[in-house]
């Protein structure tokens, strides 16, 4: 536990295990609103899972993100075998009083571990160290073989309860393994360098490829959907209806200006008295561009349009003086 001690030339040290530790402030802190303004902060809640299943039309997980339920307490229902509802109770509802909520805890945290990290390429190798088990001093308490092979049934069984999202991924493998590319939902395109058979690291980098292939049509689409966001963001500002007549030298009728984009956020530095005002705007900027995603998919040998609006999203905006999370 730690104990505030004092703040010492604007620096907060606390008390913990015996001695003095120095603090070090979150780097958001750092963007501030300049006088007479806020920040304006908006983010999609989980944007690469909903683009994952999306993609892959992995029914286990949409339905349960349609349901507005805590994904990796649904996953991990589906893994373990255990009732969604205990999981609610004491995991989400943080019940530390229960007898199980260790145990649950670890469980959600391992299956977080797989849906965030085998698509990007994690293998068991490295979900292993991930997942090695700690004690309350953080010294390992796991041996690292174990770690591996718990690793590897979970991934086995995590795709077991995901089988179109298990596809998805070889079929992204496949693709920028024969035909050198894999494409974001836009149709942009990451490239790969195919090695010839006689280089002597081969495996090694189609393995690499591999892994970079289900990687990139995620994060790639991410970017093209924070893109538009900022499109429509900077016509929402000039006075745009949604009509056809597009405002793009026109003069802003909101006091504010886009400080940064991160991942999935979108921060704006606004004037209090455009607060509000702004905040809707950028909420629907980004509402719309989440929205506008589609792509046509072969299901069951039949192309379908398919939309990202039938997943549903919500998207967090809050007003702060500084970088703030939600």
């Amino acid at each position: 536990m730690a104990e505030l001690l004092g703040i010492l030339d604007d620096r907060k040290y606390v008390w913990e295990k015996g001695e003095p530790r120095l603090v070090v402030p979150d780097v958001r802190e750092s963007f501030r609103a300049g006088e007479g303004c806020v920040l304006e902060i908006a983010d999609y809640s989980q944007i690469e899972v909903r683009l994952m299943a999306f993609m892959s039309q992995e029914r286990s997980i949409i339905d349960a993100l349609n349901a507005k339920k805590d994904i990796h307490c649904h996953m991990t229902s589906l893994v373990y075998g255990i009732a969604y509802a205990l999981l609610d109770e004491v995991v989400v509802q943080k019940n530390k009083k229960h007898p199980r909520y260790n145990e649950l805890s670890m469980k959600r945290s391992g299956v977080k571990t797989v849906t965030f990290g085998v698509p990007y390429g994690a293998g068991p190798k490295r979900i292993g160290e991930m997942i090695q088990e700690k004690d309350d001093s953080g010294c390992v308490i796991e041996t690292m073989e174990h770690a591996i092979e718990r690793a590897k049934e979970l991934i086995e069984n995590y795709f077991g309860a995901a089988p179109m999202l298990k596809a998805w991924l070889q079929e992204m493998k496949f693709m920028a393994q024969t035909k050198g590319y894999t494409c974001s939902i836009e149709g942009r395109r990451r490239w790969y360098d195919l090695p010839s058979k006689d280089n002597p690291d081969y495996e090694q980098i189609m393995s690499q490829i591999g892994r970079f292939a289900g990687n990139h049509p995620i994060q790639s689409s991410s970017a093209d959907m924070l893109k538009q966001a900022l499109r429509n963001l900077y016509l929402l500002n000039r006075g745009w209806d949604g009509g056809a007549a597009e405002p793009w030298t026109g003069k802003k009728v909101v006091d504010a200006n886009v400080l940064l984009v991160a991942h999935d956020e979108i921060v704006t530095e606004t004037a209090k008295k455009d607060a509000e005002r702004q905040k809707a705007m950028l909420v629907k900027a980004m509402s719309d561009a989440y929205n506008s995603v589609q792509m046509v998919k072969i299901i069951n040998g039949v192309s379908k349009t398919i939309y990202l609006k039938d997943i549903y999203n919500k998207v967090d905006a809050i007003t702060a003086p500084y970088w703030a999370k939600d």
